[in-house]
């Protein structure tokens, strides 16, 4: 879909004096925020001290003044670069969809862009899955936010609300509440718990974190809830990810996908899967050679 944790390189400075070594993390901070600031974190859990202190849970209270420390650095170049990673980032999700529709020519246009625009959100996703496994697996720093993970976890909550919004033209004409309930001949509703509904519920939930979580990608956010309560709600990222395969795996059934599609869906699910679990496994042979 903000960081406020001690860089991991920051184990080189313990032969500095306390002030000093405090003083050097602080500047050494990650840019904040990002949007899935759980999400990925298969490697080191950086609320832990390096040089004693209490571990996963035990991290220090994170007054208003240190947020602003921990902010992301201002300044034309940082607002440049910025600027030019969303824009790469927009054209690929742009590019994606258009693919994607352009490979169904025979379904209708509203069908096509809601298949188009809920590839590219998958795609972002995977990707903002990946980034801190693979993180850890290079051996490099794996903060639990980053700029480039923000900006790629954004970029999937856009897409995928863009595909909840076209998606619900698809069918009934437009009649969202058919999505959930059933509609008899005479116009009531009634509850019917099949597989597209049960799908579409699926999508909802989905949809209600990615709110949340895009709500939660600022400073201000930060500064209000602190930064563990913060980090609490930004893992809610893995459930709307499970709640995204189980959505589209039903509907790779219901609309009797083509085999392309079928095996994107299934690569990425199990890209991202492997390189999760490479990560948490590195993570504990990294915690019991510390221990």
């Amino acid at each position: 879909m903000a960081d406020a944790e001690r860089d991991e390189d920051a184990a080189g400075e313990a032969g500095l004096n306390r002030a000093a070594g405090a003083t050097i993390q602080l500047a050494r901070r990650e840019r904040l925020p990002a949007l899935h600031a759980g999400v990925g974190d298969a490697g080191r859990d950086t609320d832990a001290p390096r040089h004693g202190g209490p571990r996963h849970g035990g991290a220090r209270a994170v007054g208003p003044a240190q947020v602003r420390m921990m902010a992301p650095a201002g300044g034309a170049s940082a607002t440049g670069d910025r600027l030019r990673r969303r824009l790469l980032l927009a054209g690929a999700g742009i590019g994606v969809t258009a693919a994607v529709a352009a490979l169904t020519p025979g379904h209708a246009p509203v069908a096509r862009l809601s298949l188009g625009t809920a590839y590219a959100g998958l795609l972002f996703l995977g990707a903002a899955l990946a980034i801190g496994p693979l993180n850890v697996l290079r051996g490099a720093r794996n903060p639990p936010s980053s700029a480039l993970r923000r900006d790629v976890g954004i970029f999937a909550g856009v897409f995928a609300l863009l595909h909840v919004a076209v998606g619900l033209q698809v069918h009934f004409g437009g009649d969202m509440l058919a999505y959930f309930l059933h509609r008899d001949a005479a116009g009531g509703l009634h509850p019917r718990l099949d597989g597209f509904r049960l799908a579409n519920f699926a999508g909802l939930a989905a949809t209600l974190l990615f709110v949340m979580l895009l709500a939660l990608s600022n400073n201000a956010a930060l500064r209000w809830l602190k930064v563990k309560r913060w980090k609490a709600l930004q893992r809610w990222s893995y459930a709307a990810a499970a709640l995204v395969l189980a959505h589209g795996a039903i509907y790779q059934l219901l609309e009797r996908r083509g085999a392309a599609f079928v095996a994107l869906f299934l690569a990425v699910a199990a890209a991202v899967a492997a390189v999760q679990a490479a990560g948490f496994l590195r993570r504990g042979r990294d915690a019991a050679r510390e221990g």
